[in-house]
Formats: structure tokens, C-alpha cells, sequence
């Protein structure tokens, strides 16, 4: 594998992740490019917080799929774009939800013919480290048009939530949560966005721990395959302890085959009691 920042990977012109309604909904800005390095900014407010009023981690999920991809695409073979086959979030400090700016950047670390893998890390305001995310992203033949066209998804996203699963419109039944087929919430071709299905993933495993008052550390998401709304997602503890917990979230779209495997990792900010 080669090193990417000095690779020149079949590098064609510049193309930029197109703004269209997952970033609407999340408040993020344009990505931009510069030394190789990608940068992101997104908002924050209340509708970042999960059921419960707390900020949820898997907000930045979309933010971090957008910009973790971008720092790969530079490197892209022509006439080929770059789909996200895994996303990890590992969360660093609490997510604020204060109307201030979130900044982000990305670097690749390594690219080759199939893809690669990027590392990025997500400030708050005063310069403390929220979160930092990788991606592994694999190249595919042919660019969406709405790349070319550098926007897509609906001219308008709902605004005003006060929440999370609010902002998302997801629904709870039999213990299982529920992504609804919205136009704001596709990516460029047209499948449910990454960021978005790795937010849902997150929002179902902390339902599943609610009672533990555990915040999210980890986030770890495999996707098999393009997720087609509406996505079921149903959680599994593995482990519930008392200061750790691990829940497995199996997405399945609406063809009812499996599409992402998350696994979410929480975990109490208490120090360890003597023993």
C-alpha cells in the first residue's frame, strides 16, 4: 500500500462532496481541499441531543463520512468515485450542543488502485479534541451526476427538531428502530447516507442502554451493502455492565437483507470505585 499524501493514484481533477440534505439537516458547510488536506465545519444545537437531552456522538456521523471520504476521493482513479466501507467515530470529549462551530480535517494515510484509508479529528470551538474518525472507502467505477453537479436531495429539509430522532423522524416499534424513506437523507446515489445510517445505528444502541446513563465511546460501522429506505435497525446488548457496555446494530433495508453492522461501544464517565 502507498503512501498517499505523495501518491498520484490516476489523479484526475478535483471533485468535492456535493452539499445536499443530510448536510442540510446536519448543518455542515462545503468541504474544501487544500495541501491535501480536507476541511469541514458543522453547527451545533439542540436537535444534537439524543431522547434524553444528552448530545449524541453519531451526529458527527455524517460530517465525519463526508470528510473522512473527501480526503480519499482526492486521490481517486479517473473516472471513479469512493464508497464508504467502514467508519469509526471514537469520541474524545462531549458534543456540544450550544449553537457553537464544529472544525474539522482529514488526511489520507494510505491509497491504492481498490481505495483507502483516512484519519481525521473533529475541535470544538475551544480547540479540545470531540471526536476522531477512519474510514476505509473503496473506489467504484463511474462519478454521480450529482457530483458533477456539485448538489442533490430536495431543495428544502426539515427544520426546527429538538432532538435527534426528531430531526431524523425515526420511529420505535417491538424494540427496533425505524430510518424512514426521506429524500433529505440520501446520498449522491441515491441510497441512505452512511453518516445518517451510522447516526441511527447509534440512537438505537443508546435506547437499548437508556437506563444505564452510559455515554457512547466508540462507533463502529461496516457497510455490506447500499441501504434502500426504509432502514429497520435492531440492536443487540452483548454486554451491559455497569460502566461498559457493547451493542450490536444490525441495519436491514428495505429488501430486508442486511446493509450495515454496527458495533457501539459506551461506557460511564465516573472513576472506577475502590475495590
Amino acid at each position: 500500500m502507498r503512501d498517499a499524501v505523495s501518491s498520484t493514484v490516476g489523479r484526475s481533477e478535483l471533485l468535492l462532496t456535493p452539499h445536499g440534505g443530510p448536510e442540510e439537516l446536519f448543518r455542515t458547510g462545503p468541504v474544501t481541499v487544500d495541501g491535501g488536506v480536507a476541511r469541514l465545519s458543522m453547527a451545533t444545537g439542540p436537535w444534537l441531543h439524543d431522547g434524553d437531552g444528552r448530545p449524541a456522538a453519531g451526529a458527527l456521523g455524517v460530517l465525519l463520512d463526508d470528510l473522512l471520504g473527501q480526503a480519499v476521493i482526492v486521490h481517486r482513479p479517473a473516472g471513479s468515485w469512493a464508497v464508504t466501507t467502514e467508519l469509526t467515530i471514537d469520541v474524545g470529549g462531549p458534543l456540544p450542543a450550544d449553537g457553537s462551530r464544529l472544525d474539522a480535517d482529514a488526511e489520507p494515510v494510505s491509497v491504492d488502485d481498490a481505495g483507502g484509508l483516512s484519519r481525521g479529528t473533529v475541535r470544538a470551538a475551544d480547540g479540545s479534541v470531540v471526536a476522531v474518525g477512519t474510514t476505509w472507502s473503496r473506489f467504484v467505477p463511474g462519478v454521480p451526476r450529482s457530483v458533477l453537479d456539485g448538489a442533490y436531495g430536495p431543495a428544502s429539509v426539515r427544520r426546527g427538531a429538538g432532538s435527534l430522532p426528531e430531526l431524523l423522524g425515526v420511529g420505535w416499534a417491538d424494540g427496533v428502530l425505524v430510518l424512514p424513506d426521506r429524500p433529505d437523507l440520501v446520498n449522491p446515489a441515491g441510497r441512505v447516507h452512511g453518516g445518517v445510517v451510522a447516526c441511527a445505528a447509534e440512537c438505537a444502541a443508546r435506547r437499548a442502554v437508556a437506563r444505564s446513563g452510559l455515554a457512547t465511546a466508540s462507533l463502529r460501522v461496516t457497510y455490506v451493502r447500499p441501504a434502500v429506505a426504509p432502514v429497520v435497525l435492531t440492536p443487540t446488548v452483548l454486554h451491559g455492565g455497569r460502566s461498559l457496555a457493547v451493542v450490536e446494530v444490525l441495519a436491514r433495508g428495505a429488501d430486508a437483507r442486511t446493509c450495515a453492522i454496527a458495533t457501539v461501544g459506551l461506557r460511564s464517565a465516573r472513576p472506577a470505585s475502590p475495590r
